[in-house]
């Protein structure tokens, strides 16, 4: 993977600035794994077909976590990608 284009803090080098990146995609995606295994064992537990509201509210707020972690940075990285090469 990539590492981000500038660290988090003016302390970090950029070795420690790519750890902590690969350490948010890694906990992203293993939450989306995680909730996705929650949600099939919500399944077959009684009563069978019913996924119960608490794992559907769980498997939200990692959505909302993994697309913070994903989407945000994108976005932020296109805003800076259009500020330097700005459309002629």
């Amino acid at each position: 993977m990539k590492p981000c284009s500038k660290p988090f803090s003016p302390s970090l080098g950029a070795w420690q600035a790519a750890q902590w990146c690969d350490m948010e995609r890694t906990s992203a995606i293993l939450l989306l794994a995680f909730g996705a295994a929650m949600c099939a064992i919500s399944l077959a537990l009684p009563p069978t077909g019913e996924i119960d509201g608490s794992v559907l509210m769980l498997f939200g707020q990692i959505l909302v976590y993994a697309g913070s972690v994903f989407g945000v940075r994108i976005y932020i990285k296109d805003l800076m990608n259009q500020h330097k090469n700005p459309p002629k």
